[in-house]
């Protein structure tokens, strides 16, 4: 007679990782103090289902949820994080089955902050200029050469639509901003502008 090990069906990692609805590409300017998470799970044993998970944070802040029991995926808060604004944050989560088995880690997913105060604000002003209905509006900046540009966050605020370019590149393929009137509220337009987009020790144009 053969003895067979007896295995355990791991459920599979949760996939599709979510911060207020957004998929990581999109997930800039996150300005929810307190962000909602989500995730999808699948298994191949029919009828399983979350019990509980636990959910980690890094980056300026760190947060561990430790092991919750529930059966919610979605609109997951982080209580008692505490985020920086224009900050980069790298999380993960797993999931336990009815069996109490553990999934392995899910892939690392990141998001950004935004503006998480209005103090972030303190010294911009409006840029007026005449009654143009179309206005160009163009300044630069020159970066030491030895800096090297880890990463950059590009925040446009204006009313009506606008169209941002760094030394001649968009700084996104959307043609136009969001739309804003100063009815209740102006809108902010998040970018990512690391990368190879600036010169070094030369003028930069925005």
């Amino acid at each position: 007679a053969s003895l067979a090990a007896a295995t355990t069906l791991l459920p599979p990692p949760p996939f599709n990782l979510r911060v207020e609805h957004l998929p990581p590409t999109l997930a800039l300017g996150i300005d929810a103090q307190v962000p909602r998470f989500s995730w999808f799970l699948r298994h191949d044993k029919r009828g399983e289902r979350q019990t509980a998970y636990r959910l980690t944070i890094s980056g300026a802040a760190s947060w561990d949820s430790g092991k919750i029991a529930s059966d919610q995926s979605e609109n997951i808060v982080a209580s008692g994080l505490k985020l920086s604004s224009g900050e980069t944050y790298e999380w993960r989560v797993q999931w336990f089955d009815s069996g109490d088995t553990p999934s392995d880690w899910s892939a690392n997913a990141t998001f950004d902050t935004g503006l998480l105060s209005t103090s972030d604000w303190d010294g911009a002003q409006w840029i007026i200029e005449g009654n143009d209905q179309s206005p160009q509006l163009r300044t630069t900046f020159t970066l030491p050469a030895p800096l090297a540009v880890r990463q950059a966050q590009l925040f446009v605020v204006g009313i009506g639509y606008s169209k941002c370019e760094i030394n001649g590149q968009p700084v996104s393929d959307h043609e136009l901003g969001h739309f804003s009137t100063i009815d209740q509220r102006v809108l902010y337009d998040t970018f990512d502008v690391s990368g190879s987009r600036f010169a070094l020790g030369a003028h930069n144009a925005i």
